[in-house]
């Protein structure tokens, strides 16, 4: 690994994403594996993806839980404001690990983490909601005429429509569908050429039902999720890790900042391009800044006396200025309406 090879030291913390749950086992990959880093005498911490871990596999995690035989820990965690609020609850347990790493066996100690973010399940169980209704509506205005739609009249029909609806809507199994088939008999009389005969007419009438202990199951399925670790736990406790996780540093967040709140990339409302750049190069100062301030035991610091930090100095020791003829220190003033 690079990092290893540019630091050269082991016993680092690596956090990463599904990608790097893969044990790499019989065969090399670009992306440094669990077996990879435990190998190196390093710490690995990442969520384990579905190909791992199927739903019913865990749900035997959350059995325990939900029978009331296993005690969850609560972790919370302190923002910059000073409020401290509870973000998730969740145990561990300690598993034996083996795989091939280059042809030679290796094994070791992993801790599996079975944590519920308390956001992520309130923001699951509203998306859920929300897409149970929009299917509900759906399936009611299925069989209503409509201008350049066929017209649905045989029970088949029916049934691959309402199919779609569901996995468009991703509620299957939540939805009872019954399906009430009738028909009568038209007897048209001879016109023309045509002689008389009867015409049987299928109607269909489609009753759609919450299934309230599929819905009931999928709301306690909600925010649930499996880490992995190799970390003791007396280096790494369960409530650090969850805090790691959650700070882990990614790109996009600097992007998120640039574009919205609080650097306010956008809208722009500069027609010339010189103008523009010159924007964008001042805003990204700006971000550089805000991504300094942001890392825990940086010598950047922040000074406020407001909480919503509408005016905060910034300053810089004299350490990080190209010139050293500087003050010893710098102080940077920032006032802007964005923040």
């Amino acid at each position: 690994m690079r990092v290893r090879e540019t630091l050269l030291r082991n016993g680092l913390l690596y956090i990463g994403d599904c990608k790097r749950a893969a044990l790499a086992e019989g065969a090399a990959s670009l992306t440094a594996t669990r077996g990879d880093v435990a190998a190196g005498g390093d710490y690995y911490l990442c969520p384990l993806p579905a190909t791992q871990l199927n739903r019913d596999s865990l749900v035997g995690y959350l059995e325990p839980v939900w029978q009331g035989r296993q005690e969850l820990t609560s972790v919370e965690y302190t923002y910059a404001n000073g409020k401290t609020e509870e973000i998730a609850v969740g145990y561990e347990l300690s598993v034996p690990r083996t795989t091939k790493l280059d042809g030679v066996s290796l094994a070791w100690s992993e801790r599996q983490l079975v944590v519920r973010s308390l956001s992520v399940a309130k923001a699951g169980l509203k998306s859920l909601q929300t897409r149970l209704e929009k299917a509900q509506t759906a399936l009611g205005e299925l069989g209503q005429p409509r201008r350049g739609k066929k017209r649905l009249t045989q029970l088949e029909d029916w049934q691959e429509a309402a199919e779609e609806i569901c996995q468009h809507y991703r509620v299957q199994g939540l939805l009872q569908l019954d399906y009430q088939v009738t028909t009568r008999e038209r007897h048209l009389r001879p016109y023309g050429e045509r002689p008389a005969r009867v015409v049987v007419e299928s109607m269909v009438k489609l009753s759609v039902n919450l299934d309230e202990a599929a819905l009931e199951h999928q709301k306690k399925m909600l925010g649930w999720r499996v880490y992995v670790t190799n970390q003791p736990s007396q280096e790494l406790s369960l409530q650090r890790a969850v805090v790691a996780y959650r700070e882990e540093y990614l790109i996009e967040r600097g992007f998120g900042r640039f574009k919205g709140f609080p650097l306010s990339l956008t809208p722009i409302y500069l027609q010339r391009d010189d103008y523009v750049k010159g924007l964008i190069r001042l805003l990204s100062i700006g971000l550089r800044v805000l991504k300094k301030v942001g890392v825990p035991g940086s010598p950047w610091r922040m000074l406020s006396n407001k909480s919503n930090c509408q005016d905060f100095i910034l300053v810089i020791p004299s350490a990080l200025l190209p010139d050293q003829r500087q003050n010893n220190c710098w102080q940077l003033f920032v006032k802007s309406p964005s923040f």
